[in-house]
């Protein structure tokens, strides 16, 4: 389940990446602030975004999430062990 939100959460970020170059760039080019104000707030948008993904992430290597591709392959086989 984190997983998929870390997922979705990389996506939401990609397409507000997207839509802050194309604002930034509009604004720049037509000297409108409120295009590059909005830049701006969708870049803070996007590293919060990022951070909520990473924090997912984070999750999944604390709670051993192994369904997760790199989970499984970057955690090391004797942390798994029961002692």
């Amino acid at each position: 389940m984190i997983t998929e939100v870390g997922t979705i959460l990389l996506g939401l970020s990609l397409l507000v990446s997207l839509y802050m170059a194309g604002a930034s760039f509009h604004g720049i080019r037509r000297a409108d602030s409120r295009w590059a104000q909005s830049g701006r707030n969708a870049a803070n948008a996007s590293a919060a975004l990022l951070g909520l993904a990473f924090l997912a992430l984070l999750i999944a290597f604390m709670s051993n999430d192994f369904r997760d591709i790199y989970v499984g392959r970057s955690t090391p086989v004797e942390s798994c062990r029961s002692t």
